[in-house]
């Protein structure tokens, strides 16, 4: 679950959604989309851009709309093909480019590390670590 202004806070967000949650149901949210945990894995981020490391923010928990920072990221890409994809245009009116999301998952499938990534962001380490807690779970109750 993203926030994205659904409560003012996770906790008031988890007690409206899960008021009764089951002990095998996990619901984690993360605070500032979904995009931040995937800005935290800066190198291939910068890779897949072609943008310099040195721009892509080291600290993505302190962004205030990091969906926003990745297609200012893509704006500066010397790729036309990564601006036509990933920013707007000014007609459109859309948040991002036409193709934003399906290069968004691309760039999640194929390059994205997750634990590179969970190493830069708080929310996404106890994600994986209440996945892994779950599994082992199930893998006991097996």
């Amino acid at each position: 679950m993203d926030l994205n202004q659904e409560a003012a806070c996770a906790p008031l967000l988890y007690k409206n959604w899960l008021p009764n949650r089951s002990p095998l149901m996990y619901f984690l949210v993360a605070i500032r989309k979904v995009e931040a945990w995937l800005l935290a894995n800066s190198q291939s981020l910068a890779g897949f851009l072609s943008v310099p490391l040195s721009r892509v923010p080291t600290l993505p928990d302190s962004l205030e709309n990091p969906k926003e920072t990745i297609i200012q990221l893509a704006r500066h890409s010397p790729s036309r093909q990564i601006q036509k994809d990933l920013v707007l245009t000014a007609s459109s009116g859309r948040k991002e480019g036409p193709a934003y999301a399906s290069r968004m998952g691309e760039f999640a499938t194929r390059y994205w590390d997750i634990q590179r990534a969970r190493k830069h962001r708080p929310s996404l380490q106890r994600c994986c670590h209440a996945l892994e807690k779950l599994r082992n779970t199930l893998s006991e109750g097996s």
